[in-house]
């Protein structure tokens, strides 16, 4: 009875520092990137895939970002890692979040915007959905946008194919309210 008792008492102890181990930990970032809008991304190496980086943040989102956006990706050594980065120059007009034209999948809270109109833009020949969130940006700041939000794409005939890459959402201007959520919402700057 006395050696049951000590079986059990044994692999109670393991599996309560099993769960003990299981608390959430903050992840010790690997990798940079520095995008092209001059921002640097810290986190962890996750994968390049379809056109696209994902890093898993210190916080423990996973965050992915086109190759597109990306100038350059840098391997970050325990040195690199454990010197901060020095923080920018102060500037006459500080601006605290820099994003020329934001576009998101999602659909986001009506007052954090006002409607422009829908727009949608297409190729002439065959290609992947992902080249159009360029193009989609670019008409989006043309038509005096901030961003674009609830984008959707597909491939559908269009000029010499039957299959040509399509994107469209609704642009949208941000009021103040919106403006100080930029930072906090789901999508990508152009």
């Amino acid at each position: 009875m006395l050696r049951r008792a000590a079986i059990v008492l044994v692999v109670v102890g393991c599996c309560s520092a099993r769960v003990s181990s299981q608390e959430p930990q903050l992840l010790k970032p690997d990798t940079l990137l520095v995008l092209k809008n001059g921002a640097e991304v810290r986190g962890l190496f996750v994968d390049v895939k379809d056109g696209q980086y994902t890093l898993r943040l210190p916080d423990g989102r996973s965050m992915t970002y086109p190759v597109g956006d990306v100038d350059r990706m840098e391997r970050l050594t325990d040195a690199a890692m454990s010197t901060p980065t020095p923080l920018p120059q102060p500037t006459p007009a500080p601006t605290p979040f820099s994003c020329r034209t934001f576009i998101s999948e999602k659909d986001i809270d009506k007052a954090f915007y006002t409607t422009v109109r829908d727009i949608t833009v297409s190729t002439k020949w065959y290609g992947s959905t992902s080249e159009m969130y360029g193009a989609l940006a670019e008409k989006a700041g043309k038509s005096g946008a901030d961003a674009v939000i609830s984008v959707h794409t597909w491939h559908a005939p269009s000029g010499f194919a039957w299959a040509a890459p399509h994107a469209g959402g609704m642009a949208v201007k941000w009021t103040q309210t919106g403006r100080a959520a930029l930072p906090g919402l789901e999508g990508r700057c152009y």
